[in-house]
């Protein structure tokens, strides 16, 4: 009876042995890689969302804050004459504090006639201006003037005119704008005592 070698067949499965010994060290290696991959870029990640946070946190601080500019004046004004003053300011919205205000006399030279619904208008003057007040951006910056160059305000002219009920209803102030008379702002005016005050917001602005 002939004998089986047993040698033979371990000899033929060496081949898958190694084969399945080969696949296993590589599985290993890959899931080490791909832990190693996942780790970099949880960390990469978090390091960037970090720095994102800390530029948001620094630029909240760079908001722009908001202002008024407006004119408020007060007189002693009727048919025959006007002698009062105006400021020119441009104050933060949300504290009411000057950030430039400027203000000069305003004097009538000359009576206007052609403000068909106008109790009285004039041509003013200005004179006297100075800056009385200034803060943040300052005067230069919000109006084109500084202290030295204030003064070049006076000798512009400006024209007002006075309209009671105007359209049936408020009291007025009109200003000639390019020679047509424009409504500007609410006004009051006191017949008896002559006393004559006006405000209007002009623009809004930031800085």
């Amino acid at each position: 009876m002939a004998r089986t070698s047993t040698i033979t067949p371990l000899l033929a499965g060496l081949p898958l042995l190694l084969g399945c010994l080969l696949v296993a060290c590589t599985d290993k290696d890959g899931d080490s890689g791909t832990a190693t991959g996942t780790t970099s870029g949880t960390s990469t990640t978090s390091s960037s969302s970090s720095s994102s946070s800390s530029s948001s946190s620094s630029s909240g601080g760079t908001s722009a804050s908001s202002g008024v500019e407006a004119i408020e004046g007060t007189a002693t004004a009727d048919s025959s004459g006007y002698a009062g003053s105006e400021d020119w300011s441009f104050t933060d919205e949300d504290t009411g504090d000057d950030l430039c205000r400027i203000r000069y006399d305003l004097t009538s030279t000359a009576t206007r006639t052609d403000c068909k619904l106008c109790s009285w208008a004039f041509d003013l003057t200005k004179g006297n201006a100075a800056i009385v007040a200034e803060s943040g951006p300052g005067c230069l910056e919000l109006s084109g003037y500084d202290k030295g160059s204030v003064s070049s305000l006076d000798g512009e002219v400006v024209s007002y005119g006075y309209v009671a009920e105007y359209l049936g209803h408020s009291n007025v102030l009109q200003m000639d704008v390019n020679g047509s008379w424009v409504t500007v702002s609410f006004a009051s005016w006191d017949s008896s005592t002559k006393e004559f005050s006006y405000q209007d917001d002009l623009s809004f602005f930031n800085y």
